[in-house]
């Protein structure tokens, strides 16, 4: 079977972001054929230049499916799967941010998924509100936990709280996580880390006494699953479907949209850095099917089915 993955990339190499590029490697293993076309420029017209490319690009390969990644690649590649002369069955995964916005953005997202899309996945529950029933799939996105795992060393926490998010994007609310560390007083750090290589961010994720999500809106945020592969604390606001990733789990907390709720919760999870280290995250993921080789085993059986 070959797989078309569409989506936006790094123009620098070409290549696209982590989450997807883990997607397609889990994908390779099982033995899915995945070839790319990134769209690496950007804006209305950076997408729009991208459909004729594509169009193209169906038509010399026999791909069984395209699987376009965020709302604006769906679009690009169902504008193109309406000129191509092949058609092969589309599948769009949405993102938690691509459930947010504008009125007018919900109508677009819900007139491809009507009309063009074949198949469109979500991340959570919490995305489904903009559609029927039966017109979506929930399948988060996984962890490669043999990745990680080779990267996990016996080493003790320091005593700093991660934020690990860009503070400049408003959805990830990083007022209210520094609001929270200046409540606290003294004798609390938090360091900020987005926009780096992944693999010093899972170092990141292994050394710090908690990870804090302060977000007003996720889908199912990966970098909250990788803290649980890490065996990390975690303290998050109760946003997408970390409830259900979290909940009940030893040194991981969930918090109210109050600076002092979270600065409670990042007290006891410092406590239980200290006295513990390390939570049972990565037992979790297993118990939820959230490694990257269950989803991918989802994500084929999604594929199969376009071909009946």
């Amino acid at each position: 079977m070959q797989v078309l993955f569409v989506c936006s990339g790094n123009k620098s190499n070409n290549k696209p972001g982590v989450v997807v590029q883990n997607q397609a490697n889990s994908l390779i293993h099982k033995g899915i054929d995945i070839d790319f076309y990134i769209i690496n420029n950007k804006g209305f017209f950076g997408y729009l230049k991208a459909i004729k490319p594509l169009i193209k690009k169906i038509n010399r390969q026999s791909y069984t499916v395209i699987h376009a990644h965020y709302s604006l690649s769906g679009y690009v590649a169902g504008v193109a799967k309406i000129f191509a002369r092949k058609k092969p069955k589309l599948i769009t995964s949405l993102m938690g941010s691509d459930t947010q916005g504008s009125k007018g953005k919900m109508i677009l997202i819900q007139l491809f998924n009507r009309c063009f899309w074949n198949e469109t996945i979500i991340k959570s529950s919490s995305m489904s509100k903009n559609f029927t029933k039966s017109s979506y799939k929930i399948i988060p996105n996984g962890v490669d936990m043999e990745s990680i795992n080779k990267k996990l060393k016996k080493e003790q926490r320091e005593n700093y709280i991660l934020f690990p998010a860009d503070p400049n994007r408003v959805s990830k609310n990083y007022d209210l996580a520094q609001q929270a560390i200046n409540h606290l007083g003294a004798g609390y750090e938090m360091k900020t880390v987005y926009n780096r290589p992944h693999t010093e961010i899972i170092e990141h994720l292994k050394k710090c006494a908690c990870v804090l999500l302060t977000s007003k809106w996720e889908g199912s945020p990966n970098v909250i699953k990788e803290a649980l592969a890490c065996n990390t604390p975690i303290v998050s606001t109760k946003v997408g479907d970390i409830e259900k990733l979290i909940k009940g789990l030893d040194g991981c907390f969930l918090s109210e949209m109050n600076v002092e709720s979270i600065s409670e919760s990042i007290k006891k999870a410092i406590d239980f850095s200290i006295k513990k280290g390390d939570t049972n995250g990565r037992q979790r993921l297993f118990e939820l099917n959230l490694t990257a080789e269950r989803v991918a085993n989802q994500i084929i059986q999604l594929y199969e089915q376009q071909e009946d």
